[in-house]
């Protein structure tokens, strides 16, 4: 996919060991930044391309853990400039591939952008073959409504032909730890997420949600609580470090993601 008008100025790109990083400026000068990677996920034996890209400059969420958080001023991305961070790291693929995923999950919450559904759109119609993950802290008294409301929406997309997938970072399982990660917007209580995750699933395993934790110090990750709350059949697990570089899990939380493949989970 080619844009024959680019909005955005390239500033920085470094490839090595199948990752890539893209950085560049908007014509009002806020940073964006676009990172790729191939991976393979739990048990899936096709190599996926994952397009990682922002729907903002900055965050408004301010996660504690967050390398958006250095940007000072938040700033929502426009369709064309959500597109064109695909559209520019697709022209450096990373070799060969088996499935195409374009991932709104570096900066910015989706979620707070308003014009999320119609970036969605526009992309899918850049890029038919890929599949698209929207990756949520699930944020309360956002633009677009209460997270349930704006998750209802993206699952119209998906009945009509898109291949979306939902992923929510939870972070945590106690209620105190999530809040204070990002102190400066409240988020969806871990029993909202569990009626969204269930509301989510229509059969297919692709359509369950990846629920994403985080390996923070001093934080909880009790899996009682998630067996509790989640479905097996509805939901994936997935247990990352704070700056996702693939470093070992602590002890904890290895025991977290044993604990829960024992109980039927699946474990990416």
């Amino acid at each position: 996919m080619q844009s024959s008008h680019r909005v955005l100025v390239e500033t920085r790109r470094e490839s090595a060991g199948g990752r890539s990083v893209f950085e560049f400026l908007t014509a009002g000068g806020h940073p964006v930044v676009t990172r790729c990677r191939l991976v393979r996920e739990g048990g899936e034996p096709r190599l996926k391309w994952a397009i990682g890209i922002s729907t903002g400059s900055g965050c408004p969420m301010r996660c504690s853990y967050c390398y958006a958080r250095s940007v000072a001023t938040a700033a929502q991305l426009t369709p064309p400039e959500i597109v064109e961070q695909a559209a520019r790291a697709f022209q450096h693929p990373p070799g060969s591939y088996d499935r195409l995923s374009i991932e709104l999950a570096q900066m910015g919450e989706p979620l707070l952008n308003p014009q999320i559904l119609s970036a969605i759109e526009e992309l899918a119609g850049a890029f038919p073959q890929a599949e698209f993950l929207v990756s949520t802290t699930a944020p309360l008294n956002g633009p677009l409504g209460p997270p349930a409301g704006i998750c209802g929406l993206l699952a119209g997309l998906r009945r009509r032909g898109l291949q979306v997938r939902l992923r929510i970072t939870c972070q945590s399982t106690g209620e105190p730890d999530r809040q204070r990660i990002h102190p400066d917007w409240p988020v969806a209580s871990l029993d909202d997420l569990a009626a969204i995750a269930a509301s989510w699933f229509t059969g297919p395993a692709d359509s369950r949600t990846t629920l994403s934790f985080v390996d923070l110090d001093g934080c909880e990750l009790d899996a009682a609580k998630v067996m509790l709350r989640f479905d097996p059949r509805t939901a994936l697990i997935r247990v990352v470090s704070p700056d996702d570089a693939g470093r070992a899990p602590s002890p904890a939380a290895a025991a977290f993601a044993s604990r829960l493949a024992a109980a039927g989970f699946e474990i990416l």
